[in-house]
């Protein structure tokens, strides 16, 4: 077993995923049930935010280590272009929904600039 090899660390990803997700699901509904309570205390949501984020940060990387990867057809499909242009491409493709939403969020806040059209454009 390799530390940079997936292959062998397939069932700690597939745990964890599974672990992340059903706590995921779990966190949400009883901050959902209990938001009112929640929001009483000021330190609760960023806490209950900051927990949902790691916990859905852990799902997340379990999913991507679970995923395909074809390192052997980098070079065919990109031709010369080689692992540097796969890796920055799969980064913009995996990023840019999030710095849509989080445009959007900003321009909601900011009162201008198109609102739920880059939620919309994120999504």
């Amino acid at each position: 077993m390799s530390g940079y090899l997936t292959a062998g660390w397939s069932n700690l990803a597939v745990t964890g995923a599974g672990a992340a997700g059903a706590l995921t699901g779990l966190l949400f509904v009883a901050v959902s049930i209990n938001l009112r309570r929640i929001l009483e205390f000021p330190q609760l949501p960023d806490r209950a935010a900051g927990t949902l984020a790691l916990v859905m940060t852990i799902l997340l990387t379990c999913l991507l280590m679970l995923a395909p990867r074809g390192r052997a057809s980098l070079a065919r499909d990109h031709g010369d272009r080689g692992p540097a242009y796969w890796v920055l491409s799969a980064l913009l493709i995996l990023l840019l929904p999030a710095l849509l939403l989080a445009g959007g969020g900003i321009s909601l806040l900011a009162g201008g600039s198109g609102g739920l059209y880059w939620v919309l454009a994120g999504i």
